[in-house]
């Protein structure tokens, strides 16, 4: 490489060849970085993501052995829907406020804060319960629907199961697994 031809194209003033040089370092370094594997720190959304798709497999898992057991049954399929992940409650302090005015009326004020605690030396929010998620649906392909009787069983087993309405249940006729 000629280094002199290098050494023209940069600037002819002490701070801007400093400059320039400088920045010609960080491209490099840069260039450098970008062949390492990296590492993000946020996995929240695809672990989560994750969880929620594990969290629903195994329920519906747990619902068609539940159904199997149906006199009359069959064969039975189950597919759930969630209206969101899990929810996290943090502890939280109420206060109310009364403010009086001249004339004797009062106003009442209610503030809400997140109450904080120490573990591990860091400072993070007090959670009192994580709730899972609520069930949306349910759609039941059963090979033993097509009797009244064991739809009405499924349907009812599975509107107590998850608290939900009827309408959010469909239980269809279906085929047995070869």
């Amino acid at each position: 490489m000629n280094w002199k031809r290098l050494e023209s194209l940069l600037p002819k003033e002490p701070g801007a060849r400093m400059l320039a040089l400088g920045l010609l370092l960080a491209g490099c370094l840069l260039l450098c970085w970008s062949f390492f594997p990296q590492q993000t720190a946020d996995h929240s959304s695809s672990s989560s993501g994750e969880d929620l798709e594990s969290y629903t497999a195994e329920l519906e898992s747990r619902t068609e052995i539940l159904l199997r057991q149906i006199q009359g049954a069959g064969a039975v399929h189950v597919m759930i829907t969630l209206e969101q992940g899990q929810t996290t409650v943090y502890q939280t302090d109420d206060a109310v406020r009364e403010d009086s005015t001249a004339n004797g009326d009062s106003a009442y004020e209610k503030e809400t804060a997140v109450v904080f605690g120490e573990s591990g030396g860091d400072e993070q929010a007090l959670v009192t319960a994580n709730q899972e998620p609520k069930v949306r649906g349910v759609a039941v392909i059963c090979e033993g629907a097509g009797n009244p009787a064991v739809e009405a069983a499924v349907l009812n087993t599975v509107t107590s199961l998850f608290s939900i309405n009827t309408t959010q249940v469909s239980v269809v006729a279906g085929i047995a697994d070869p």
